[in-house]
């Protein structure tokens, strides 16, 4: 067992030039208040120190932790790790408006390099849906499913206002049926799985995320040649078996194991696994967004401005998806977990459905209202979700502040 780095004594230090940038680095960084733990003021300029004992980084953090309480290098240089292996993940949450754009510019300019990651995408979805299910509990499902409202408001907005929308404002810009179909489509498709990550990353309610997207994917089979047929006039048959399957993988069985694992430990995982895993799929989320954004190159290169003019729409219709649940949520007088997961699950579709549909019983061009759907799933949803933060930090401080005001009324 590795003996805790005591308090050096500058009489002991190195006659080699080893400590000579450790020391400027460490010293650097506490004026600046880098290092220091929750709680603690930032350390003043520290004095040299001997590194013979270890390596040049474990002596720099186990004499700044060590420093701190002197319990032993092994454990403080594992807090250190940790608390910057978080911070790195709550720097993407904090930043996604500018990842985003980044991520869909480096798939569309270099596919065949994110390409090679589109088998993985369903097993990263996995852990995605299972580290944002570790904040949920069999007793929170039950209460979605025991108040519907929410969660039917949220599939009427999604799955009839929004193709209905797209129909007419297709019709009215445009001639070509082939491409209105395109545009129909894309409002057609069930919720997306991508819904869960942006829902987990706001912290919203997972339950009624998880529980809408199981019942739109459920009806995805029916609702999609019915919609088709009503509003175009079109014929097709959907795989419903396939399309299950991968609900199945991506987030049924990772959504319930993350649930049980939960309640079965008592809410342990979300507190002590969680945040572990936060980071790791904040990094997930970056390479799926870039690995779906890799089938947008070939159009956006061949634009032409009927195509251009689509894009455009598909992106008002896009953004609109947004506003509408948002104004849902303030509407029900919805709480913030519950507001989030509204927006959300009103807005973003199932894009990798419609373009399987779209390549399997239309025409080329109506690929491209569904794949166009690709450059704004991601980016709106951090644009919004950065727009709306204000409004849903409001709503949890006065969450927060009405349940002190009960407590108290309580004990008093």
């Amino acid at each position: 067992m590795e003996k805790p780095l005591q308090e050096p004594e500058t009489k002991a230090l190195c006659s080699g030039p080893g400590h000579m940038l450790p020391c400027f680095i460490i010293t650097k960084a506490t004026e600046m208040g880098f290092g220091t733990f929750p709680g603690e003021t930032p350390w003043g300029p520290m004095e040299p120190f001997c590194l013979s004992s270890a390596c040049t980084l474990c002596a720099i953090v186990a004499t700044h932790a060590c420093r701190r309480d002197n319990e032993g290098c092994a454990r403080c240089r594992k807090d250190w790790h940790m608390e910057a292996w978080q911070k790195f993940g709550s720097f993407i949450s904090r930043n996604m408006i500018v990842i985003v754009p980044l991520c869909l510019v480096a798939g569309i300019f270099f596919p065949a390099f994110f390409q090679r990651f589109a088998p993985y995408v369903s097993p990263m979805f996995a852990v995605i849906t299972f580290q944002g299910s570790l904040s949920n509990d069999f007793g929170n499902l039950k209460r979605t499913f025991s108040h519907p409202l929410p969660m039917i408001l949220a599939i009427l907005i999604s799955q009839l206002l929004m193709p209905v929308l797209g129909w007419a404002m297709g019709h009215l810009f445009f001639t070509d049926t082939d491409l209105i179909c395109g545009i129909v489509l894309e409002y057609t498709v069930p919720i997306a799985v991508t819904s869960t990550m942006w829902v987990s990353l706001y912290e919203g309610n997972m339950s009624l995320t998880l529980g809408t997207l199981l019942i739109s994917t459920c009806m995805a089979p029916f609702t999609i040649p019915a919609t088709l047929q009503l509003l175009m006039g079109a014929t097709v048959e959907v795989d419903a078996a396939g399309m299950i399957l991968d609900m199945l993988f991506m987030i049924a069985i990772p959504a319930l194991l993350g649930t049980a694992l939960n309640d079965r430990t008592k809410g342990r995982a979300k507190q002590q696994i969680s945040p572990v895993l936060a980071p790791l799929a904040r990094i997930l989320t970056i390479l799926v967004i870039t690995t779906n954004s890799t089938s947008l190159s070939t159009f956006i290169f061949n634009l032409t401005p009927e195509l251009a003019g689509v894009l455009v729409l598909i992106g008002f219709l896009a953004s609109s998806g947004y506003v509408w649940g948002f104004l849902a949520a303030r509407l029900m007088h919805l709480k913030r977990a519950d507001a989030v997961g509204m927006t959300f699950l009103c807005a973003m579709k199932n894009i990798s459905a419609g373009a399987i549909i779209a390549q399997e019983y239309f025409p080329a061009i109506t690929l491209f209202p569904v794949m166009t759907g690709t450059l704004f799933n991601q980016f709106f949803a951090a644009l919004f979700g950065k727009l709306f933060g204000r409004t849903f930090r409001s709503m949890q401080a006065e969450e927060a502040r009405q349940a002190l005001v009960g407590k108290r009324a309580q004990d008093s």
